[in-house]
């Protein structure tokens, strides 16, 4: 059986146990290149992905074999391409996702907010709902100083939080005001924008 195992936010810490027994039995594990080197305590024999189509191609072969995604992989994570371009069996087991993580750093419910990922996709910031707060996956292009911007010239009013390398000894966490520059330590963020909407 072919698994997509969620390694959470990137701390091995935060693994499961149900996930960490699962990858430790798999007769072979994949990992992209950060997640292979974080893991290799768990798993010395990890292969590394070097691209999500070659991935695929590797597998039509393999029976039991675990692929470690960072986060939840149904949090726009690999599931859905997966489901579009792999035609056997596989099991999926989440994770924590890096949003998670930095709500229950901020100390912050986010069933209110609006959850998008700038991973790969493009931000359509004209068409956000004006009273809304956010969540935003990011990238090296809609990274948070982008975002930040893209906030401020969209008329969106309010504090934002940028997290960097969440759970790795690298980590740092900053609050801003929307249209501030972001310095960025990593393109790996996590940006919460908490709305000020003032109501006419």
């Amino acid at each position: 059986m072919i698994k997509l195992i969620g390694i959470g936010p990137g701390d091995p810490r935060y693994l499961t146990e149900i996930n960490k027994k699962e990858i430790i039995k798999a007769e072979k594990v994949f990992a992209y290149r950060r997640v292979k080197e974080t893991f290799k305590n768990i798993r010395d024999d990890i292969y590394l992905i070097e691209s999500t189509k070659t991935l695929m191609e590797k597998l039509e072969d393999e029976k039991d074999a675990a692929i470690l995604i960072s986060g939840d992989p149904s949090f726009y994570g690999l599931l859905e391409y997966f489901k579009r371009n792999f035609k056997g069996d596989f099991e999926v087991f989440p994770g924590i996702s890096s949003v998670s993580y930095l709500f229950s750093k901020l100390k912050l419910s986010f069933q209110d907010f609006t959850l998008l990922s700038g991973h790969g996709r493009q931000l359509d910031f004209e068409n956000l709902d004006p009273k809304a707060s956010f969540a935003f996956l990011t990238d090296k292009e809609n990274n948070a100083n982008s975002i930040s911007e893209a906030l401020d010239e969209n008329g969106f009013t309010g504090t934002i939080f940028a997290g960097f390398d969440l759970s790795y000894k690298e980590e740092k966490i900053f609050k801003y005001r929307t249209g501030e520059k972001i310095s960025l330590p990593s393109s790996l963020s996590v940006v919460v924008f908490i709305n000020e909407f003032k109501g006419q």
